[in-house]
């Protein structure tokens, strides 16, 4: 009891305590993360056992996404009336009870059924831990606060890349997601035990939180939500095939496709930072500018992935995961940054459960087109072209956004 307690007191202080927030936030996404993370790493597992297309794969995190979106609604909203503790412990909850449903998967379709489930779980998480990191941190320091706490899709990107494959040589796939689901349930407990709200007053009184409609009726949150888009057609595809495209056309195996994937993770994970950063330094507090950078980086990174040849030496390959990972896998934190400012603080949780459910085309359509476009011309050239043609498309539509002086 006085562990709780002493965390309970440190919570009123907000210079105190709003670092350890950050950790424990961050600690919870990316136990989140490891599950959703880790069927990209094993695809070439469950093709082998389900005997199933590279479309097909897709549709596994399109079944994921095809929940998380009105699932983010309800986290949303939720974390900003009741507040983000309760909504994160839920998510953990929901998420450990999706793993054990896909381990026990009897067929592909019943795996996809259990993944509904888990896009449930992931979808009230996110919201409700970039609210969290909002109303903690000041204005000059969120876009830093955003990069790191938005680190833990990443880092529980690495642990699935570099444990998931090794598992399901050793136990079978399954085990992934009996790990994966423990996991989970030790994130809730983490929130549980250590995290605690701010108060509302912190910062600034209270203000109304703005309602659904009237975010529909903002124009900018629809520009944001184009690129949020583009750039999450780009990652959720990349997220899904990239060990099936190194295995199957640049003749990688599985493993040390594995470890590049991981690579992308960890070049991610340093570029998140890297990019709150440089928004919050070098641009004082604007975060525009900086997305221009990202945008512009994910299409040199498909263009560049499109261009590779069979033989083409390790050391290509992995700068190409590193070019994929500050930037395709590096967008979120000043993104989600920039909505939030838009819509107000005291909405960040509705505003970015919004522009999720705005970007669900991406995650629907992303993964399933690019393993069609595979399946159907035999190369994935045409696939990655189509990736740097919406990237191009993000980019341009940047142009459209307006973001008020700092």
């Amino acid at each position: 009891m006085a562990f709780l307690t002493r965390f309970q007191r440190m919570s009123q202080h907000a210079d105190r305590y709003r670092w350890y927030a950050l950790g424990f936030t961050t600690l919870c996404q990316a136990a989140a993360n490891v599950l959703s993370a880790a069927f990209g790493p094993i695809a070439p597992f469950l093709q082998k056992d389900f005997q199933i297309s590279r479309a097909e794969v897709g549709l596994i995190s399109a079944a994921m996404s095809l929940t998380s979106a009105p699932s983010a609604l309800f986290g949303g909203r939720a974390a900003d009336r009741v507040g983000e503790r309760r909504v994160l412990i839920l998510s953990g909850l929901v998420t450990a009870l999706a793993a054990v449903a896909i381990s026990r998967s009897g067929g592909y379709w019943s795996l996809v059924a259990s993944c509904l489930l888990l896009g449930l779980g992931n979808g009230v998480q996110n919201p409700a831990g970039s609210a969290a990191i909002m109303r903690w941190f000041p204005p000059r320091q969120r876009g830093v606060a955003m990069g790191i706490r938005q680190t833990g899709v990443p880092l529980g990107g690495i642990f699935a890349a570099s444990l998931a494959p090794v598992l399901a040589l050793t136990y079978g796939w399954r085990a992934v997601y009996i790990f994966g689901g423990v996991v989970a349930f030790v994130g809730a407990g983490l929130i549980f035990v250590a995290y605690y709200d701010p108060p509302r007053t912190i910062h600034t009184g209270a203000v109304a939180v703005r309602s659904f409609r009237d975010l529909a009726y903002d124009k900018q949150l629809w520009w944001l939500g184009l690129i949020f888009n583009c750039q999450l057609f780009t990652q959720s595809a990349v997220t899904t095939y990239f060990v099936l495209f190194l295995h199957e056309a640049l003749d990688t195996p599985v493993v040390g496709a594995a470890a590049l994937l991981a690579l992308v993770n960890g070049a991610a994970m340093v570029a998140r930072i890297g990019w709150g950063l440089l928004s919050d330094r070098f641009f004082q507090g604007r975060r525009r500018p900086v997305l221009f950078i990202i945008v512009l980086l994910t299409v040199c990174s498909t263009l560049g992935a499109a261009a590779l040849p069979r033989h083409t030496p390790w050391f290509v390959a992995a700068g190409l995961a590193v070019l994929l990972g500050a930037s395709a896998f590096a967008w979120t934190g000043v993104l989600g940054t920039l909505v939030i400012e838009t819509a107000g603080r005291e909405s960040a949780g509705s505003a970015i459960s919004w522009v999720q459910v705005l970007a669900t085309p991406a995650s629907l359509l992303g993964p399933p087109l690019f393993g069609l476009l595979t399946d159907r011309t035999g190369t994935y050239r045409l696939a990655w072209l189509t990736l740097a043609v919406v990237g191009i498309v993000g980019f341009f539509a940047l142009y459209r956004v307006t973001e008020e002086a700092a």
